[in-house]
């Protein structure tokens, strides 16, 4: 990335990114990805980008078996309206994390500029099937042995800032 630095990790010859400080004043209402999935209705992604949103996160897989049926044919209307695209994995504790690293990247295929990203977060619906740190770091691994690339892992506020997953 660039302006960020760069520590040594426990991911190989994969750095950690450092991000560089927040700037004084943060951009008040700033928009600049949206996370999409089938439950959001887009009509329009020309719109969307005119409205200054500049990517897309898609919802592409969830656990081991389940494919959200909007992605794929949502890519090619939000490329082709400028947008930036990428997918995430929503996991889960049913399987191995290597094992959703690799449904997620054959569902998802993505390409050089696809931004790849980890839903690291509590199942609501069914919390004992939440995805373990141990899982999300081995989806970690795997997405970045297969592509040569770190996903993103994004998770709800409360976890990050210490609370129990």
């Amino acid at each position: 990335m660039a302006g960020c630095g760069a520590q040594q990790s426990s991911f190989g010859h994969y750095p950690i990114p450092v991000a560089p400080p927040p700037p004084d004043r943060a951009t008040l209402g700033l928009d600049a990805v949206i996370d999409l999935s089938r439950f959001v209705t887009v009509s329009d992604f020309r719109a969307v980008r005119q409205s200054n949103i500049l990517g897309v996160i898609h919802k592409a897989t969830e656990g081991g078996d389940y494919v959200d049926p909007a992605c794929a044919t949502r890519r090619p209307q939000a490329e082709a309206a400028g947008l930036l695209w990428g997918t995430y994995h929503f996991g889960t504790g049913q399987s191995s994390g290597a094992r959703q690293a690799a449904f997620y990247l054959s569902v998802s295929r993505p390409g050089p500029r696809t931004l790849l990203a980890l839903d690291l977060e509590d199942n609501e619906p069914n919390p004992r099937n939440s995805m373990r740190l141990d899982q999300a770091e081995e989806f970690v691994k795997a997405v970045a042995d297969a592509t040569g690339r770190l996903p993103v892992v994004y998770v709800h506020p409360t976890w990050a800032n210490g609370e129990p997953l």
